[in-house]
Order: structure tokens, then C-alpha cells, then sequence
């Protein structure tokens, strides 16, 4: 699912390589929401397909205009997400 590069310096493995050119976000399409490569499939529709116990290959099947790269992005592109620090706060309502 990841590639693995070797460090120059010292042979040994790196961080896994992020592929997000296939994660898409365009305000004209699914407004805004990331989506793979324009084409209007969101990847927290992957993503729900995902959690929710569903094959891959069903996925696919699906899906035929996705591959697997699409969805390796798609989880990797949540994982980048969710190692920022998000702070959600209230918005102050006029009474």
C-alpha cells in the first residue's frame, strides 16, 4: 500500500511516499469536498465503504473507473488529515 524509499545517507527505509495527485479538490465539483481525479467521487464516500467492511475488490467492482491507487490515496490522504491538529471551536451566534 505504501512505497518505501531508501535513505541515501544511509540505506535504511523512510517514511512511506505520499501519492495525493490522484486526491482532487475543485469549488465546482462535490463543492469542494476531496474527491479522485476530478471525478466526483468523494474520498469520504471511499472512505464510508471502507470502515463499513467492504471489500476492495467489491469497491472496485463498483466502481470500474477507480484502481487500487485511487484508494491506497484515499486512505492516505485521511491519514495526513488526521495527523494535523485540528482545534474546533464555537461559533458566537447574534442574539
Amino acid at each position: 500500500m505504501f512505497k518505501i524509499q531508501e535513505n541515501s545517507r544511509n540505506g535504511k527505509p523512510q517514511q512511506p511516499v505520499m501519492e495525493l495527485s490522484r486526491i482532487t479538490i475543485d469549488e465546482k465539483i462535490c463543492n469542494g469536498r476531496p474527491c479522485i481525479r476530478h471525478m466526483g467521487i468523494t474520498v469520504a464516500t471511499v472512505i464510508e465503504f471502507i470502515l463499513t467492511g467492504e471489500s476492495w475488490e467489491v469497491i472496485l467492482d463498483n466502481y470500474p473507473m477507480l484502481e487500487t491507487a485511487d484508494l491506497e490515496a484515499c486512505v492516505q490522504f485521511t491519514l495526513e488529515i488526521m495527523n494535523h491538529s485540528h482545534t474546533i471551536r464555537p461559533i458566537p451566534f447574534a442574539a
